[in-house]
């Protein structure tokens, strides 16, 4: 992977909130927030000023931010970063700092987001996937919900790898259809590290307050991925369900549910043993 060095500016935001407690993991400080209280510093953070990179961060993002260091200062200087995984939560008991409000989805906070939307009068941009997808997703807001603020959809940009300081012709077509509509919250699907990578890399061009990715949540939206039960989810085996559903997925749940567990394990036999620099 080739990335530009990147510096994201502290952004000296105060919310009325407080700041969360936070759990430092791999040099990263994850929030720990509920839905409710994740929705209402969102729409500070629109309010505020300036940009804003939020982020999901699921165990395969961490892993990811752990092996590249570049990546890692990506994540590390987002505006938010919050714990979406199982996986994060447990690893959060074992180090000692308990994330004791639960896990936030990526899911579950664009379906928020959307449905927020209307109400809190901002609006929002969905990018990458594909555009059956993307219909279908937005067809799914709609049935659902009265009052939503979808201002635009761009499926055109595919990014097999994407490395910093790289621009071409549909990286300008999507800048050039963001800032038509000038959305407040763009989501965005290209999936990790990509997402990120280019939200970071492009921000400065876009006409937007807040960028997120959403890895495959228009997937699982949209209906053509089937997400895990609730059950399963809040008992921690909505990996087991991918797994059946989705084998090609096999070496991305070993890293989340084997690997990334190891790593945390580790980390926390180097502080009693006092091995770390």
């Amino acid at each position: 992977m080739v990335i530009r060095r990147i510096r994201i500016a502290e952004t000296g935001v105060r919310f009325s909130l407080g700041p969360p407690t936070m759990l430092k993991l791999f040099g990263i400080n994850i929030a720990d927030l509920s839905l409710v209280e994740t929705l209402a510093r969102l729409n500070e953070l629109r309010l505020s000023g300036g940009q804003h990179l939020v982020v999901t961060a699921n165990p395969e993002i961490l892993l990811e931010a752990r092996r590249h260091p570049e990546y890692r200062q990506v994540i590390a200087g987002a505006s938010l970063v919050l714990a979406d995984g199982v996986g994060v939560i447990l690893a959060s008991y074992l180090m000692g700092q308990p994330i004791i409000k639960g896990r936030v989805t990526g899911v579950d906070l664009v379906e928020a987001i959307v449905k927020d939307s209307g109400k809190q009068r901002y609006s929002v941009f969905l990018a990458g996937s594909t555009e059956d997808i993307l219909n279908k997703t937005t067809q799914y807001f709609s049935s659902k919900y009265s009052n939503i603020n979808i201002v635009g959809r761009y499926s055109g940009l595919k990014i097999k790898k994407y490395e910093t300081g790289v621009s071409d012709g549909e990286t300008n077509d999507l800048i050039k259809k963001i800032n038509e509509v000038k959305p407040d919250v763009l989501l965005l699907a290209f999936g990790h590290p990509k997402q990120e990578l280019w939200l970071v890399d492009h921000l400065k061009q876009l006409s937007v307050k807040i960028g997120m990715g959403v890895g495959g949540t228009f997937d699982y939206l949209s209906g053509s991925t089937p997400r895990a039960p609730r059950w399963l989810r809040i008992i921690g085996l909505e990996w087991l369900f991918r797994l059946i559903n989705e084998p090609l997925r096999f070496s991305r749940i070993v890293d989340a549910t084997i690997v990334f567990p190891a790593y945390v394990l580790l980390g926390i036999i180097k502080k009693l043993f006092h091995m770390e620099q």
